[in-house]
């Protein structure tokens, strides 16, 4: 029997959101204009605060959070200190914050509002079709390049890949979740990883997706797979998301678990694409860094617009790469990719 267990891999693909641009979905830079035109959004006079700072999502809810959480900010409620903050494009939206307390109330519900924005545009596709013209030529090519299992890292919320294994019915796409036939749920356990060979009625497709998804609830001690229904302020229930920020730092799993395969993976695969991924993320590229340090012999190509700078930048962190110049497209095939053929 082939050998399909996680530890046999030696193919590894990486999606980050350019991945999934050619679906619909935004990049961080072009949330901000679509922000903008969220009315309830728009009227806040911190957004524009923030905003016309820096135009970047991932530094708009750091600075939310920020006002969340650190109290020395009313130093910007102060009379003395109010003509220093940045003017505010027309028309002006009215500040009414004059507290600290108040001032940490907007941020707070600022920031769930945009939380839903972020997750609403990332829970479905408009055309499914498109999930499997897109990724179907690139699995295909993975999969089929050698023995063992495909192991797929993402940052993207949208289920795209769960998609695609449904889809074409060629994968059985093995994301940490077991059936509980009691309780009628699938939940997450990290031993589902660990499955044999014998359990896989095709082709596995190991899928870590390291900042969570739209489909993740946590609901008392479990995490738990369900409808993609944004949870806002329900306390008894939480969305399982990791929200842009370039410091994304947690020691709860699943992330944990999900991290530390990204890690031990790439310390034995023999061949990794990173497709439309900015290495923004500071706990990935940590991870990156190590599992290649202890795997030189392994063979990297990256596969962006931008492919050249971001190779460049990777020299900088001791990591070897290759470019590949362009970006994923529907039906593409991709000759340039460089796959593990062998045992």
């Amino acid at each position: 029997m082939e050998e399909c267990s996680l530890a046999s891999a030696k193919n590894v693909l990486f999606l980050g959101a350019g991945a999934s641009r050619p679906l619909g979905k935004m990049l961080m830079w072009e949330f901000i204009d679509h922000l903008s035109n969220v009315r309830e959004i728009a009227g806040s006079a911190l957004f524009h605060d923030i905003v016309g700072k820096k135009r970047d999502l991932e530094f708009l809810l750091e600075e939310l959070q920020d006002i969340e959480e650190k109290e020395y900010l009313k130093y910007y409620l102060s009379d003395e200190n109010r003509g220093a903050l940045p003017p505010l494009p027309p028309p002006h939206p009215q500040r009414f914050e004059t507290t600290f307390p108040e001032l940490a109330r907007s941020a707070s519900y600022l920031r769930s509002l945009v939380e839903e924005q972020v997750f609403v545009s990332y829970r479905d596709f408009e055309d499914e079709a498109e999930v499997s013209r897109l990724l179907g030529p690139l699995f295909e090519r993975l999969v089929d390049a050698g023995p063992g299992p495909l192991v797929v890292f993402t940052t993207n919320y949208d289920p795209a890949v769960e998609r695609l294994c449904v889809l074409t019915h060629r994968y059985q796409c093995v994301d940490g979740f077991m059936h509980d036939p009691e309780k009628k749920e699938y939940f997450w356990d990290r031993e589902s990883f660990e499955s044999s060979a014998a359990e896989f009625g095709r082709k596995p497709v190991f899928l870590f997706k390291l900042h969570g998804s739209v489909d993740w609830v946590r609901s008392g001690t479990r995490v738990v797979r369900g409808s993609p229904l944004f949870s806002g302020m329900d306390s008894r229930y939480r969305n399982v998301i990791i929200y842009p920020a370039t410091k994304k730092v947690s020691f709860a799993d699943p992330f944990f678990t999900h991290y530390t395969y990204l890690q031990d993976c790439l310390s034995r695969a023999r061949y990794c694409l990173f497709v439309g991924y900015s290495f923004r993320d500071y706990d990935a590229i940590t991870r990156i860094r190590a599992g290649v340090r202890k795997n030189p012999e392994i063979s990297i190509q990256v596969l962006d617009p931008d492919a050249k700078s971001i190779v460049e930048r990777l020299r900088g962190l001791e990591i070897n790469a290759k470019p590949l110049t362009g970006r994923l497209t529907p039906g593409s095939v991709l000759p340039e990719l460089k796959p593990h053929l062998g045992a």
